[in-house]
């Protein structure tokens, strides 16, 4: 099969678009402002025709996730430079107490693999029975948690943009 890189994800489909994978072309006419021309195009592929590449090996793998209905997932990430020291210190004191409170709360958190940022939150939250911390993950990975999680806490833009396409609140 082709290998590529997910250019695009179309949750509401169950489809991706993939680099170089599943290109049509597109013939345009000629107009008066315009010469013909002939466009390539990558048209999404649904999911369920595309695995998941393992880096350790490149072999093609399958993922399935399943997500405990019954448990409330929060998502939560942190990596802005800003926040570098005392902010990191401070935003895992506040995870650190909301998890001690709400322990019916599942608190999963995709670590920045910058040390300013990992050493501060392994050091304060990885005992926490209820939180559970994670390597960085795929984008599609991601996008999989953001649409299951109940709540996401975060100092990045882009994700405060996507995560209303999936009604969580941020």
């Amino acid at each position: 099969g082709k290998s590529g890189e997910i250019i695009e994800v179309l949750k509401s489909m169950d489809k991706v678009k993939v680099r170089g994978v599943n290109i049509v072309k597109k013939h345009r006419k000629p107009t008066q402002e315009n010469p013909g021309k002939i466009d390539e195009i990558e048209l999404p592929i649904h999911i369920s025709n595309v695995a998941y590449l393992d880096p350790k090996n490149s072999k093609p793998t399958r993922i399935k996730y399943e997500i405990n209905k019954k448990e409330k997932i929060v998502l939560v990430t942190c990596h802005r430079r800003e926040n570098y020291g005392g902010g990191f210190e401070e935003i895992c004191d506040s995870i650190l107490e909301l998890a001690n409170d709400y322990k019916n709360l599942r608190f999963i958190f995709p670590v920045h693999l910058n040390p300013a940022v990992s050493d501060i939150v392994h050091k304060k939250l990885s005992k926490i029975a209820n939180i559970n911390l994670l390597e960085p993950l795929s984008y599609i990975d991601f996008v999989f948690l953001m649409k299951h999680s109940w709540l996401i806490l975060t100092d990045s833009g882009g994700i405060q943009e996507e995560a209303p396409t999936f009604g969580t609140p941020v």
